[in-house]
């Protein structure tokens, strides 16, 4: 949109804003979907010190609400075994969905405890389908950032000397007092390369991230499968 308004193009025939929404609506039910599952968690530790099975039905209930808003709200790709397509990680989620509808007539804790190591693994299987997706957004988040910043610096529209002031500072040294754009070329060059190594870094960070996000939820799902065969 930026760089349409500052290069003065003609409208696209496509608008992209629906895509974007849809997109947008299915990373925010992710979002949600992590910290459902966390207060789940908390409220079994309070289950494991007081009373508290209200807590513990509504914390299930919101987990069981944001399931099916990322159901809903589809990035998966098909999966395929053997070269075949056997459905999405949505038809999966649906199983989980199912499963806490039929805990919450029972409220079993070994049951649940059971349907939570399910539903830990599943989610974290949606997060390996969908981790390309992932990194695709944050290396077009940070490349489109980088053709924001660039395309300001090249038209001398904006003050770039901070990005430079902490090598200044190692040194006590500081701009002149009036903070004006730079206006020779070598210098706008070194601020466009700058911004280069700048974006890489955020594309980096996004994707150690993304990493993280993916062992905590893979040894999450382990952790109910070794709890799973201890024999009670």
């Amino acid at each position: 949109a930026f760089r349409r308004g500052f290069t003065q193009l003609p409208q696209p025939a496509d608008d992209n804003r629906a895509a974007f929404e849809r997109q947008f609506k299915a990373l925010r039910a992710r979002a949600r979907l992590a910290r459902r599952l966390g207060n789940v968690y908390e409220a079994l530790g309070a289950q494991a010190r007081y009373d508290a099975p209200a807590q513990l039905i509504d914390a299930v209930d919101d987990l069981e609400k944001e399931l099916m808003a990322v159901v809903e709200s589809p990035l998966d790709q098909p999966i395929e075994v053997a070269g075949r397509e056997v459905g999405t990680q949505r038809d999966a989620l649906h199983g989980v969905i199912r499963g806490i509808a039929t805990w919450r007539e029972s409220r079993d804790l070994k049951r649940g405890a059971q349907l939570l190591g399910e539903t830990a693994a599943r989610i974290a299987e949606l997060f390996k389908a969908e981790r390309e997706l992932y990194r695709d957004i944050s290396r077009d988040r940070a490349e489109k950032y980088r053709q924001v910043a660039t395309a300001l610096v090249e038209s001398k529209e904006v003050v770039s000397a901070q990005l430079l002031d902490r090598v200044l500072e190692s040194f006590d040294l500081r701009w002149p007092e009036t903070a004006e754009p730079f206006r020779d070329e070598r210098m706008v060059a070194a601020v466009r390369e700058l911004l280069e190594a700048r974006a890489r870094t955020f594309e980096a960070r996004a994707e150690d991230e993304t990493d993280a996000a993916g062992r905590a939820l893979n040894a999450l799902a382990d952790a109910h499968a070794k709890l799973a065969e201890v024999k009670w």
